[in-house]
């Protein structure tokens, strides 16, 4: 039987996710929660660039139903599975701005086995362009 070739092109992540998702990991405060400031920062030292407010909500919405994070309102706790996953990124191959992409592709192997576990039922609509702008704000001064 002959192999479909588009069976390995569907990807659960994108770059985008991928970005936001390399980018937690500077992005915690004090409390161990996710700081949008710091994401933000983080992600523009990763990419030199800013993520829009759909990128970040896309990805944290996959994050959410994938296991990483856990939410309460607005506040957003980054759950052990992102330290594993990022320790597979960081043996990786190359400099600063192949990260997001390794993460990418840890992120899509079939060896991860990375199921949802949840549904995609938590509202994230908080993550406006407003707050992604008051949080630039707060990160560039």
């Amino acid at each position: 039987m002959a192999r479909d070739l588009n069976e390995d092109k569907f990807e659960k992540f994108s770059f985008s996710d991928a970005w936001i998702f390399v980018s937690l990991r500077g992005s915690l405060n004090d409390n161990n929660l996710v700081s949008f400031p710091k994401l933000l920062m983080t992600a523009d030292y990763m990419n030199r660039a800013i993520p829009t407010h759909t990128e970040i909500r896309n990805a944290f919405e996959k994050f959410y139903v994938y296991g990483f994070v856990e939410v309460n309102e607005t506040e957003i706790l980054i759950n052990q599975v992102v330290d594993e996953l990022y320790e597979l990124v960081a043996k990786k191959r190359g400099g600063l701005f192949s990260v997001a992409e390794n993460a990418k592709t840890v992120l899509n192997s079939k060896r991860n086995k990375l199921e949802p576990i949840r549904n995609r039922n938590l509202d994230f609509q908080f993550i406006t362009q407003n707050f992604i702008e008051n949080a630039y704000k707060v990160y560039v001064n």
